[in-house]
C-alpha cells in the first residue's frame, strides 16, 4: 500500500505505541544484582584498597554503573545505613575506592523511615542512578531497621518503575527478619529466600552472570562469602547469575534490560540458531511404501562427553519411547525415522542428563532434520532451549508421582516455551497444501499426556494491504497436530482466498498452550520448503519425563 508522508508518520507512531503495549520497551530496563550475602559485614580496606566483601561491593557498583543509561543521575543512593556503622563504612569504602568518583559519580545516604519513604516515592533516574539496599535485620551492624524495611516494601511499585521503565540500577543484599524481601515478593510472587543452607565459601558465576557482567569474576563474587541465604521458587524475569557450592541460586538479576518482576512474555529466547540443553525436533515421518523418511542429526559442541536422553513422541497416541546416546566432544550422530520409529510420525525431545539420568544444564547441543516426505522436502533446525545455569546443574526436580522428573521451562532453568505464533503464508489460491505442524510441550510424557497444541481463542489473519479478519479455532489436538491451510481454512469472513488472493501473501497469528512448530509448504508449488514458526510470545511450562539411568557412564563432573 502506498502511504502519504503523514500516513507514514501515523503508522510509525502506532507501531511504536504497539511495541510499548507489547512490552518491547523492556530493552530500556535497568541492571539488577540481588544477592544473599552480607558482604558488608565481611570486608575491610587497607592501604587504599578494598578486600573481601567490600571489594565485591565495589565490583558490583562498577558493573552496575556501566549499565546505567546516559541520562540518569550519576548518584549512588544508599538506603538505611547508620552513620559510623559497619554497614555505612562498607558502602562508603566500596564507592570511594571504585572507579565511580573519577567518572563523576557521587553518593547520597538516606536514613530513617520517613526519609526513606519520601525518597522512594520520588525515586527516579533524575535523582538516582544506582539504588543500594543494604542488609537488614542485623545481618550487618547499622543496616536497615524494620521501619526502613517497611518503607521500602510499601514502595515496591516505585522501585519496579525505576528499574523497568527508566533503566535505573539496583543492588540489594540479604535481608532477614520482619518484612525481609517484602518488596521482592510483591513484585515476583512465588520467590522465596531460604536461610537453611550452610554458609559455604565458594560462589561461582553462571553463563548468564558472565554475560550480564563481564567485569565480575568468580574471585570477585567469592569475596562476598560466607553467605546467608539463597533463592528458590519463581524468579520472574531475573536470571541466576551465581550459584553456591551445591548449586543454590545465590545471586539473581541481569544486565541492562532486566525486568524486575514477572517474566516478560515478549522476550523470545528459544531458537533454532543456538546450542542448548534441550532440543525439540517438531516433525519426523517414515512411510516405506511411499519412500518417505526423515534423517535427524545432533551434535555435541561442548567440551565434555555427555549423555543425551531422546524421547520419541508418537504423534497419534502421544506415547513415548526412549533411547540414550553417549556423545564425546564434537561428536555427531544421525538417525533415520525408518530406524527408530518405522511406519510412523511424531516429534523428538532430546536433553542432556547426568549419570543418574537427571536433566542437566549443558548448552552444547545443536540439531537439524532432513525431511523427504515426497511432497514436503527440505531441512529445518531443531528448536533449542538453553539454560543460564552452570554446566551439570540439575534442571528441575523429581516429580511427586514417582520415577519421573519435572523439567521447568520457566526462564530460570530453561528458556520459556512459545505460546503465540505469526505465520507468513502464500495465497492458498496458488499455493496448495501449506501445512502447520505443532509439537506440544506441556504435561506428562511419562503418562502419555503431553499436550499444548490446541488453539486458544480467536486467531487473526492479515493480508499484505493491512486488512484484518479474525478466525475461530481451527487447530486442535493433544500433543501433535498437522493442519492444512486452504482457501476455506482457517475460516474468516468471506474466505481466506478472498482475503489473500492469488499472487499475494498474508499472515496468520494464533496462540496455543505451549508448543513449537513448523510451516511446511508442498513442493507441488513453485516456492516450497520447511521452516520453524515465528514466535511472538512465550509462556512458562513444564513437562514430566521418565527418570532412567543412562546406558553409558562416562559423564565427567565439571566440578
Amino acid at each position: 500500500m502506498n502511504h502519504t508522508p503523514s500516513h507514514k508518520l501515523t503508522h510509525t507512531l502506532l507501531t511504536i505505541g504497539f511495541m510499548l503495549i507489547l512490552g518491547l520497551g523492556s530493552a530500556f530496563a535497568g541492571a539488577v544484582i540481588i544477592d544473599g550475602t552480607d558482604a558488608s559485614d565481611h570486608g575491610f580496606a587497607s592501604g587504599g584498597v578494598n578486600f573481601n566483601g567490600w571489594l565485591y561491593m565495589q565490583k558490583v557498583l562498577e558493573n552496575l554503573a556501566a549499565n546505567v543509561p546516559p541520562g540518569a543521575a550519576k548518584v549512588v543512593v544508599d538506603i538505611g545505613t547508620e552513620p559510623g556503622s559497619q554497614a555505612r563504612n562498607a558502602i562508603d569504602s566500596a564507592f570511594s575506592k571504585s572507579s565511580l568518583p573519577a567518572a563523576g559519580w557521587t553518593i547520597v545516604h538516606v536514613n530513617g523511615a520517613a526519609a526513606v519513604g519520601a525518597w522512594m516515592v520520588a525515586l527516579s533516574t533524575s535523582n538516582t542512578g544506582i539504588l543500594a539496599l543494604p542488609t537488614s535485620g542485623g545481618e550487618t551492624p547499622g543496616d536497615m531497621d524494620s521501619a526502613e524495611q517497611a518503607a521500602i516494601n510499601a514502595n515496591a511499585t516505585a522501585l519496579a518503575n525505576f528499574v523497568n521503565s527508566q533503566g535505573g540500577a539496583l543492588h540489594a543484599m540479604v535481608e532477614e527478619g520482619v518484612g525481609a524481601f517484602g518488596w521482592l515478593t510483591t513484585l515476583i510472587p512465588g520467590i522465596m529466600a531460604d536461610y537453611s543452607a550452610p554458609n559455604t565459601n565458594i560462589i561461582t558465576l553462571t553463563p548468564a552472570g558472565n554475560t550480564a557482567f563481564p567485569g565480575l569474576t568468580n574471585a570477585d563474587v567469592t569475596n562476598a562469602t560466607p553467605w546467608h541465604a539463597f533463592f528458590k521458587g519463581t524468579f520472574g524475569a531475573l536470571k541466576i547469575l551465581a550459584l553456591g557450592d551445591n548449586g543454590q541460586p545465590l545471586i539473581l538479576g541481569g544486565g541492562a534490560g532486566t525486568i524486575l518482576g514477572v517474566a516478560d512474555p515478549n522476550v523470545i529466547e528459544v531458537s533454532d540458531q543456538k546450542p542448548g540443553s534441550l532440543l525439540v525436533f517438531p516433525f519426523y515421518k517414515h512411510d516405506a511404501q511411499n519412500k518417505v523418511d526423515t534423517r535427524l542429526t545432533i551434535t555435541n559442541l561442548g567440551k565434555l562427553p555427555i549423555n543425551v536422553h531422546f524421547l520419541f513422541m508418537d504423534g497419534a497416541t502421544c506415547q513415548e519411547f526412549d533411547q540414550f546416546v553417549c556423545f564425546t566432544p564434537n561428536a555427531s550422530i544421525e538417525w533415520k525415522a525408518s530406524q527408530f520409529d518405522p511406519q510412523n510420525k511424531g516429534y523428538v525431545i532430546a536433553y542432556t542428563v547426568d549419570n543418574m539420568g537427571r536433566p542437566i544444564a549443558y548448552n552444547g547441543l545443536i540439531g537439524n532434520a532432513f525431511v523427504n516426505d515426497g511432497e514436503y522436502v527440505d531441512n529445518y533446525g531443531a528448536e533449542s532451549f538453553a539454560s543460564p545455569l552452570l554446566v551439570g546443574t540439575p534442571l528441575g526436580a523429581v516429580d511427586t508421582v514417582g520415577a519421573s522428573w519435572k523439567i521447568p521451562f520457566d526462564g530460570a532453568a530453561l528458556d520459556m516455551v512459545p505460546t503465540t505464533f505469526a505465520v507468513d503464508i502464500q495465497s492458498p489460491v496458488d499455493t496448495v497444501n501449506q501445512k502447520i505442524v505443532l509439537a506440544g510441550l506441556t504435561g506428562d510424557a511419562y503418562a502419555g499426556k503431553l499436550s499444548g497444541v490446541t488453539q486458544l481463542g480467536t486467531g487473526l489473519a492479515y493480508n499484505g494491504h493491512e486488512s484484518l479478519r479474525s478466525f475461530s479455532p481451527f487447530i486442535s489436538g493433544q500433543c501433535f497436530v498437522e493442519k492444512i491451510i486452504d482457501s476455506a481454512n482457517p475460516k474468516v469472513t468471506g474466505t481466506l482466498a478472498g482475503l489473500v488472493p492469488k499472487g499475494e501473501v498474508g499472515t496468520l497469528r494464533f496462540s496455543v498452550t505451549a508448543a513449537v512448530g513448523l510451516l511446511m509448504t508442498s513442493n507441488r508449488n513453485f516456492f516450497s520448503g520447511i521452516r520453524t514458526l515465528h514466535k511472538v510470545q512465550v509462556v512458562k511450562s513444564s513437562i514430566i519425563i521418565p527418570l532412567l539411568m543412562p546406558d553409558c557412564q562416562y559423564w565427567v563432573n565439571p566440578g
